[in-house]
């Protein structure tokens, strides 16, 4: 992907800065499903050309880390020193941030992860994510989608990109999840159909990747720092930003398989986040409410633990324990 021939800001949705300028403000769409709720935005032109970056955080309610690093970058990047435009969305999912919700879109009951590219005649969720692909990701050249363990999930850090069969954009999704410098990253093979921001941003020819960092509802400094610093590395592989990127060390993993609950049932791991696993290792065990052992689910392939469920109240078709083949680059 080549850079662009000037410096402009491609989101009609917000006003349009000044070369050199940040806004801030509140968003609203005209949708009936929309309607009542309005979404906080910075929009940063820079004086120099430069790509279209767009950042999201929080597209599940309970995921608190990306809000922070977003708005932490958003406040203090200074828009003489950015080539190109960003617009930076903090906070998503409005109904399920404020409801505190895990997974889902309390009006619907839908996962907003799992809708796109969306319905314009749906339920919030879906006209969401018709909206946030129309608008936002649509007129992009690069869509970063935080995340983090949602509310009951705890996991290893790390980064995820697709293999689209490029080679410009999988080589600048590589060094681009490389230089966020988290201890993991996965690489998909190019998506058939997928239900996600960042798999339909790839499919759209845009520089996607997606960020998982914390989880358990917690909210921490140290993560919020890791989300800003890994983003200020983003900008600068893909020339939004000057300056020299720090040497990182990451772990490259491929699709793996996801442990389900066979059952409701009360649920302990046994093992944490970024801990190697052997096929045949025991994975945890499920319970019945009065204590009698159900089952110790264990391993089907090696790979690395990524996350894992830290809710003891699990129900049928839960995901327990997602484990990674390692591969080597």
């Amino acid at each position: 992907m080549g850079q662009p021939a000037s410096a402009v800001f491609p989101w009609s949705i917000v006003p349009e800065p000044g070369a050199g300028e940040k806004r801030t403000g509140y968003l609203r769409w005209r949708d009936d499903a929309l309607r009542g709720w309005e979404w906080p935005y910075f929009a940063i032109r820079g004086s120099q050309p430069g790509r279209a970056v767009a950042i999201l955080a929080a597209l599940h309610g309970g995921e608190y880390p990306g809000v922070l690093g977003a708005l932490r970058l958003a406040r203090m990047l200074q828009p003489e020193r950015v080539r190109g435009s960003l617009l930076i969305l903090p906070v998503v999912n409005q109904p399920s941030f404020w409801a505190r919700s895990a997974f889902v879109t309390p009006p619907d009951g839908k996962n907003q992860n799992r809708v796109f590219p969306g319905n314009a005649l749906g339920t919030l969720t879906e006209v969401l994510a018709w909206r946030l692909m129309e608008e936002i990701v649509a007129p992009a050249d690069v869509v970063i989608d935080l995340h983090s363990g949602d509310v009951f999930e705890s996991l290893a850090s790390h980064t995820c990109r697709y293999d689209m069969g490029d080679a410009g954009i999988d080589d600048l999704t590589t060094r681009m999840c490389a230089a966020f410098g988290l201890p993991f990253a996965i690489t998909y093979p190019r998506p058939k159909v997928t239900g996600s921001l960042a798999g339909n941003a790839a499919l759209a020819g845009k520089l996607s990747m997606l960020i998982e960092v914390g989880g358990n509802g917690l909210a921490t400094d140290e993560d919020a720092q890791i989300i800003f610093q890994g983003l200020i590395n983003t900008l600068r592989v893909v020339g939004t930003l000057g300056g020299m990127l720090p040497e990182t060390t990451v772990r490259w993993l491929v699709d793996g398989q996801q442990l389900r609950a066979p059952a409701d049932a009360l649920w302990r791991s046994a093992v944490r986040p970024g801990q190697p696993v052997a096929a045949g290792d025991v994975l945890g065990t499920l319970y019945d409410q009065l204590g009698e052992e159900l089952a110790r689910p264990v391993a089907e392939m090696a790979g690395i633990a990524l996350y894992h469920l830290s809710a003891l109240a699990v129900r049928e078709g839960d995901p327990l324990v997602y484990i990674t083949p390692e591969v080597t680059r």
